[in-house]
């Protein structure tokens, strides 16, 4: 039988060494864990938590800045840049302006119970982004905490809030700055060059917000502490994406001249942009988990595994092997150990006859003598036996003294 020709082997080593890139493995840990499966899961309930956070968003604005319409303005544009499809500001969505105009600003019974709701759903929204989070890392679901669980989601639901609310704002005070840099660079402050600032404002305001929301998603909501200036790059690779898949958004949300169709085609369209928002979301966690394995494997993994071709190169008969990807708790948990275990008595372990000196085992036989196959006699103290003793002699004494 004639041998296989060289380029088949030097092929299945090579496609070796790409399976063991880190791209390649953030990707096989990704499926792995079922991320399709989860990033399906998380749409799903993003889908009705848009609804509901969108509400309540303006429910908040209305009831504390008392309808401030350049707040209130720059809430809809932004959030009509951000989630492509949802608010109609003249392109289609399934929101209107007017709509959301109607939104109570005052705080009743029915809108109170509305409000708890809503929060049910934004509750079901985050649950489903940590557990996806926490499965990509080898992690089980955190244990159910009714009060105190649900007062973290709150507090983690307010702090998206303020993000929203000073994204708008910093997104229309961006816009005005662009014009001014253009004027005072003495170009018309609606020319081409105003508009390039702009746009690159907009996106690298972006870049970093989506990057904050990230870092909020993996330490404060599924508990990945791992330190910021490690999940930086991986973070704002992932925001990269974020605010591309935001720009490409009105090419992924569907029109149609149909009026019957129009708001279906915009609820799948929504619907098919939060999977892919939310497959973004998984596998920079993935990425993440794949970047800690290596940090902590004592082998030279890099990016591209450059290290390792030249030795696939040289023998290319024997293909690398698959690398694991372990995330140990040592590099995502930094809490201080529980300081009862630092102040607990250490346990004494029982002492070795034979490590015991000859002194030692004397001395020990002087106060209780043993012998081989019998248990220990304790010799009682004498101030036990002193006592017994007196009584018995005054005992004697007086028996003869009676003879």
């Amino acid at each position: 039988m004639s041998e296989r020709p060289r380029p088949l082997p030097l092929l299945r080593a090579l496609v070796g060494w790409a399976m063991q890139t880190r791209p390649a493995r953030a990707l096989t840990l990704y499926r792995g864990k079922g991320g399709p499966v989860l990033a399906a899961g998380m749409s799903y309930s993003a889908l009705f938590a848009a609804f509901a956070g969108l509400w309540t968003l303006f429910s908040v604005v209305g009831l504390l800045l008392a309808r401030d319409r350049t707040v209130w303005d720059a809430l809809v544009a932004y959030i009509a840049e951000s989630v492509p499809g949802l608010v109609d500001t003249g392109a289609g969505g399934a929101i209107t302006p007017e709509a959301l105009d109607g939104v109570p600003g005052t705080l009743s019974w029915t809108g109170a119970i509305a409000l708890v709701s809503l929060l049910v759903t934004l509750f079901g929204w985050l649950d489903a982004a940590r557990t996806g989070v926490r499965a990509l890392f080898g992690r089980d679901p955190l244990p159910a905490q009714p009060l105190l669980g649900h007062l973290r989601d709150l507090a983690v639901l307010v702090g998206f809030g303020v993000v929203v609310v000073l994204s708008a704002l910093l997104s229309a005070a961006n816009s005005r700055l662009g014009t001014l840099v253009a004027a005072w660079l003495g170009l018309d402050d609606r020319g081409p060059v105003a508009d390039l600032l702009v746009r690159a404002g907009s996106v690298l305001l972006s870049v970093a917000l989506d990057a904050l929301v990230l870092v909020i998603i993996f330490r404060v909501l599924a508990r990945i502490t791992v330190p910021v200036r490690r999940m930086l790059p991986t973070v704002l690779g992932g925001a990269v994406a974020t605010t591309a898949l935001k720009l490409a958004g009105g090419l992924l949300v569907g029109r149609t001249g149909n009026p019957l169709l129009a708001s279906f085609v915009t609820i799948v369209g929504l619907l098919v942009w939060f999977n892919l928002l939310s497959q973004v979301t998984l596998v920079t966690a993935a990425w993440l988990a794949v970047s800690i394995s290596d940090h902590e494997d004592p082998r030279d993994l890099d990016l591209w595994g450059h290290a390792r071709l030249p030795q696939v190169l040289r023998d290319p008969a024997t293909p690398p092997r698959a690398l694991p990807v372990q995330v140990p708790d040592s590099a995502i948990e930094t809490a201080p150990p529980d300081p009862a275990s630092r102040t607990a008595a250490p346990e004494v372990a029982p002492a070795d006859a034979s490590a015991s000196g000859p002194a030692d085992a004397s001395a020990d036989d002087a106060v209780h003598p043993t012998s081989p196959g019998t248990a220990d006699v304790v010799t009682p103290p004498a101030e036990e036996t002193a006592a017994p003793a007196a009584q018995s002699s005054s005992r004697r004494g007086r028996d003869d003294t009676a003879r």
